[in-house]
């Protein structure tokens, strides 16, 4: 992805996961979740894609779900 091409949908819910206080800034996962935001999941190492499958997606699957069950 180039300098202006980021994932919009993907940065805007790892924005509320940190107003919520799910995920912290400064921390290795939030970083993790920038590359992933900026240069695309395929540009992770692997320990990278760990961190970002343990920490990132439960976290954004549990905020998915619990929009689903508010606008319902």
């Amino acid at each position: 992805m180039g300098d202006d091409d980021y994932d919009v949908e993907l940065f805007e819910a790892i924005k509320r996961l940190v107003d919520k206080g799910v995920l912290s800034k400064n921390t290795l996962a939030h970083a993790i979740s920038q590359v992933v935001v900026h240069e695309g999941y395929e540009s992770l190492t692997p320990d990278q894609r760990l961190v970002y499958d343990e920490i990132i997606v439960p976290a954004l699957v549990r905020q998915a779900a619990k929009l689903e069950t508010t606008h319902h």
